[in-house]
């Protein structure tokens, strides 16, 4: 039994971290809330005013992928997008 855990053991713990790395994935939209985040706090935006420019962050970034996905009613502009138009870009150059 013992060298069964010997040899295996280490095969179930890489086959565990697959499973758990697996779901990890890069967000660009998380990706600029961390930036906002980050620089509000270096410049000591007030709560108020760090509330507003991340409201008008991310409403611009949901109106250029919607413009693309076209899942939702826009927001306020009736922007229109090729379809393979990337939506990582479309968000990073919205915010």
């Amino acid at each position: 039994m013992k060298t069964f855990l010997a040899t295996k053991s280490p095969f179930f713990i890489i086959a565990a971290l697959a499973v758990c790395v697996g779901t990890a994935r890069a967000d660009v939209i998380m990706d600029w809330n961390a930036k906002a985040d980050a620089i509000a706090a270096e410049k000591k935006v007030l709560p108020a005013s760090q509330a507003r420019t991340m409201s008008i962050l991310h409403v611009a970034m949901f109106e250029a992928v919607n413009a693309i996905e076209r899942r939702y009613t826009p927001y306020k502009l009736d922007l229109v997008a090729d379809r393979s138009t990337s939506k990582e870009a479309a968000a990073s150059a919205a915010a």
